[in-house]
């Protein structure tokens, strides 16, 4: 399974072949429960594992897929670049630190 998606940050397409990384699908699967309620969701993480998980909610719970509003590549961000992601892409006003 493969999912064309984009990367908000670079307004380039990148094709992710979910297949290449079935040991997360488990995981993933775990997570979809506790997204249900959310309005948006914004992924943040290193290397290619937010590409899968961006492929497998758009493939696997559309509805969960449509709800992502970023796809972020960080690298142990401190709370502070995390408060500012959110700022960005959830378009929340004050948002205090999460320290």
């Amino acid at each position: 399974m493969s999912a064309k998606l984009f990367h908000l940050h670079d307004h380039k397409m990148e094709r992710v072949e979910l297949r290449a990384w079935q040991p997360g699908i488990a995981f993933f699967t775990e997570l979809v429960p506790h997204l249900e309620a959310a309005a948006r969701i914004l992924i943040l993480g290193p290397d290619m594992a937010k590409f899968h998980f961006q492929a497998f909610l758009a493939e696997q719970q559309p509805a969960l897929g449509r709800k992502v509003v970023g796809c972020e590549r960080v690298d142990y961000p401190t709370d502070g670049q995390i408060t500012a992601y959110a700022r960005k892409f959830l378009h929340l006003g004050a948002v205090k630190n999460l320290a």
